[in-house]
């Protein structure tokens, strides 16, 4: 997915956000509600972050960016619509896109509602999962000015909105940390959470998808941290 020329010349009007710092806020154990829903963070290390979404039907985020981390999502239920700066995707259930920084998106919920996994991948010098590298260009809730932690509201009820972190002790029936190669099924999608995935000298970051096939030829993975979500379609 590339940028748009028009995307290119914004980017280069604001170059400075790029160098901005911003500081570490830690939303373990948090609920974000935000106009459109709520968000969650799932996982973070040094490399990467996840979130999980959840928007209600006729509801989408702001049209923005990302100038410090790529952003890869996974539809784990319902109808997406993926607005971008000259066009729009519909993605369904277990689809996966890649999102480059830089370019401007927004997803909108066209089903009852959505589910969707965000995996953010740092740039060398972010070392967090920092929620105000964004850059709105239009918003219907009108925080195209605002910064994140003025745009939400915490709530603490974890299981209000089933609540969930994805470590070790992880086995739910969408979600589990795997700890052998044996159980995997093929339909079902791989995330690299930690380590190094060396594929015959190609080595596979933490945040990339990891096809099954790979996985299932590994024989020892017990340095890897990956999730494995489960294809309920």
């Amino acid at each position: 997915m590339i940028l748009t020329e028009k995307e290119k010349e914004i980017i280069n009007n604001h170059t400075y956000l790029i160098e901005k710092k911003n500081d570490y806020i830690d939303y373990k154990n948090k609920i974000c509600l935000k106009p459109w829903g709520y968000e969650y963070l799932a996982y973070e290390s040094n490399k990467i972050g996840i979130w999980i979404l959840s928007l209600s039907k006729g509801h989408k985020t702001s049209f923005h960016t990302h100038l410090n981390k790529d952003t890869t999502f996974i539809v784990l239920s319902g109808c997406v619509k993926l607005h971008l700066f000259d066009e729009y995707l519909t993605l369904s259930e277990m689809n996966i896109i890649n999102i480059p920084k830089n370019k401007f998106h927004s997803i909108e919920c066209i089903s009852d509602e959505i589910l969707v996994m965000e995996i953010e991948i740092f740039s060398d010098h972010l070392n967090f999962s920092d929620k105000n590298d964004i850059f709105r260009l239009n918003d219907i809730y009108n925080r195209d000015l605002i910064g994140y932690e003025t745009s939400i509201t915490i709530s603490l009820e974890l299981d209000k909105y089933n609540y969930i972190y994805f470590d070790k002790s992880l086995n739910n029936s969408m979600f589990k940390i795997i700890d052998n190669s044996f159980s995997i099924k093929d339909n079902n999608v791989y995330v690299l959470l930690d380590g190094i995935f060396n594929n015959n000298g190609i080595y596979i970051n933490p945040g990339s998808i990891i096809e099954y096939s790979l996985i299932k030829n590994k024989e020892d993975i017990s340095s890897l941290l990956i999730l494995e979500i489960n294809n309920l379609i």
